[in-house]
């Protein structure tokens, strides 16, 4: 069959603001599904034998002109005859002067029968338009000062007629090509076509989400399709051959100079990466949560490669965890000669190992043969991979991992070594704050610092001028600097990124050495950053911050071990979904959970080999639509099986 959906550049397929939504083509247009709807087939125009709490579509003639009122919620009052000659009243909230409702139009309303005292009344009521009496109304999900759910509804619905054919198309050829009987795939509608329909404009509710459920089924299948083909791609011969034994030497050798007895997770993530250097091309993870010794078996396997003729690039995040590892590499192996590269750095010396920030993905540097990417979220996968040529060997670490690379551990696409050890024992207590629990928090931190603890406090921005002026109640690192050292004097230091490196160099060394007991900050400090000590965190606006940074930031508590309290401040109400999502810390302690349940609540962008999209849905070809999870392990074993 001939797919009847050309591509289209430079947006000209006339969508407008669809394609923000992810509706880049026409043809797209019947997969962004509605997310529910609004049940208008209830008409109701008498009251008899009708009981009360009944929800309906009242159908009458307004009795007067709606009594408007501005005085506190703008609201207008209303009454209507219906066939029955009962009266029925109702309230509409908001401004209405614009709906043209005046006496003797007749109206559709939809809302829940009461009754108060003889008094007949509609609660919750809308005016329904006329098109959709008697009719299942689509609710599509709109963008927030972009393009509203009501137009999406008729930009969507007027698309449909003229791109479900092309629509279908694309469902027989890339999803349904294999499947035996596409019929049975498909009951009870009779054709994709009429699939597509429903799933838009249902007969029922039941029958529409059926109609979601095979998309969401034809969704997990086509998702299936691209991991098959990561699991399937081929890797090229390792660019240098490095013998099992001589690495294995090298390590025990090594391994001597690093002040702490390595664990056996530890020992048998460096025997997984070395069996991978020594055999193949390596693409592995290395999965560990804060304090659990990443940096140790890196470092380890590091120094082995160059020990066999090498070269090594470690690329980090910042400068700060960027000078730390450089220092525990040069103090653990002063003959290794590790340069730094940072942005200022003005010359490459001839060295085996280099150590740097993005800075040296714009250097001219020698090949390297063995790339690794510390905590691999804070990259893109172009700039993870700009480094690893065919043949160079890819080891990515990190204590939450991105969702997409989760789902791809999840279902064995990506080799993982995880460690699951601390070296020390530590008990880190979360807690969700909202507003009306300040007081709380407060007293929690006061107690902390009478205690003689350090504390830290996270700001979701470094000022309040210039920045982010859409939400000027968002509280910053400057403004919470001012308000702490009032609090208690002197003993504040502030770090942003609007700070020169020496600033907030300065501001850690002195939570450090006990000169400041409160440091103020952004993110600056999320990675990597060692502070002895510190047993005391809180983050303000909470909800504006990811799950993977959140943990993070809790994993500079207790680094050398002891009870510590992250404190998840909220100032405004938080959205459901926002407070769902902050619980997850709650209830998880360990990056790895923290990863699975980021995964399930973000969707895990594009499982594609050449995909650049690291969280979302736009994995699947349904627009903003999550694919489940359940259909796709479903999937995952199809293929499996098949393979075996």
């Amino acid at each position: 069959m001939s797919i009847k959906y050309p591509a289209m550049k430079n947006n000209r397929s006339g969508l407008g603001r669809l394609s923000s939504l992810g509706v880049s083509e026409p043809w797209q247009a019947p997969f962004y599904l509605p997310v529910s709807w609004l049940d208008y087939t209830s008409v109701i125009d008498s009251l008899d034998n009708l009981t009360l709490d009944w929800h309906g579509v009242f159908v009458g003639i307004l009795t007067c002109d709606p009594d408007i009122r501005f005085r506190g919620v703008p609201r207008a009052v209303c009454r209507m005859r219906l066939k029955d000659s009962t009266f029925v009243g109702f309230t509409m909230f908001g401004d209405i002067r614009n709906l043209n409702l005046y006496k003797g139009k007749e109206v559709a309303v939809s809302g829940l029968l009461e009754r108060f005292g003889e008094v007949f009344w509609i609660n919750k009521a809308t005016l329904v338009p006329q098109e959709w009496i008697g009719k299942l109304c689509p609710c599509y999900k709109g963008k927030p000062k972009v393009i509203s759910a009501d137009t999406v509804r008729t930009n969507i619905l007027s698309l449909l007629d003229r791109n479900i054919e092309s629509a279908a198309a694309f469902l027989y050829e890339k999803v349904l090509d294999n499947v035996t009987d596409t019929s049975t795939y498909i009951h009870p509608f009779e054709s994709v076509e009429a699939l597509l329909w429903e799933a838009h404009r249902p007969a029922t509710l039941d029958s529409g989400k059926h109609a979601h459920d095979i998309l969401d089924r034809a969704a997990a299948k086509y998702v299936a399709r691209s991991l098959n083909e990561t699991f399937s791609h081929q890797v090229c011969s390792p660019s240098l051959t490095l013998s099992k034994e001589c690495l294995i030497q090298a390590t025990k050798k090594r391994s001597k100079a690093i002040p702490f007895s390595l664990t056996s997770e530890q020992k048998e993530a460096v025997s997984e990466i070395i069996g991978d250097l020594s055999d193949k091309t390596m693409h592995r993870l290395l999965l560990g949560d804060v304090g659990s010794g990443k940096t140790a078996v890196y470092a380890l396997t590091a120094a082995a490669v160059v020990d066999n003729d090498g070269r090594v690039i470690v690329l980090l995040p910042n400068k700060t965890l960027a000078r730390q590892i450089h220092k525990e590499f040069e103090t653990w192996w002063p003959d290794l000669r590790p340069q730094i590269i940072l942005g200022d750095t003005a010359s490459i010396s001839d060295t085996r190992i280099i150590i740097g920030t993005t800075a040296v993905l714009s250097r001219p540097l020698p090949q390297a043969d063995y790339v690794i990417v510390d905590e691999q979220h804070k990259f893109s996968r172009k700039q993870r991979e700009q480094l690893v040529g065919d043949g160079i060997h890819l080891l990515e670490a990190s204590a939450t991992c991105i969702p997409r690379s989760q789902a791809l551990l999840r279902y064995g696409a990506i080799a993982v070594s995880q460690l699951r050890e601390c070296h020390v024992d530590k008990d880190i207590k979360t807690r969700v704050f909202e507003h009306e629990e300040r007081v709380a928090l407060f007293q929690g931190v006061k107690e902390a610092y009478h205690r003689g603890e350090k504390i830290l406090v996270i700001y979701p921005r470094r000022g309040s001028t210039n920045e982010e002026s859409e939400s000027p109640t968002l509280k910053s690192a400057e403004d919470g600097f001012a308000q702490w050292n009032r609090l208690f004097p002197d003993m504040v230091a502030l770090a942003h990124g609007g700070q020169d490196d020496k600033a907030n160099n300065n501001a850690v060394q002195s939570l450090i050495s006990g000169d400041k007991r409160i440091l103020v900050s952004t993110t600056v400090v999320e990675v990597g950053i060692t502070i002895p000590g510190l047993r005391y965190a809180v983050v303000v606006h909470a909800e504006r911050f990811g799950l993977t940074s959140l943990h993070q930031i809790r994993g500079r508590l207790c680094r050398d071990g002891g009870v510590g309290h992250f404190c998840l401040y909220l100032p405004t109400t938080p959205g459901e979904n926002s407070l769902e999502r902050l619980k997850v810390l709650e209830s998880s302690a360990n990056g790895f959970d923290v990863a699975e349940k980021d995964m399930l609540q973000r969707g895990f962008g594009d499982l594609s080999a050449n995909s650049d999209q690291q969280t979302g849905s736009g994995e699947s070809f349904l627009p903003g639509r999550p694919v489940s999870m359940y259909y796709l392990d479903k999937e995952i074993q199809c293929f499996a099986s098949i393979k075996q």
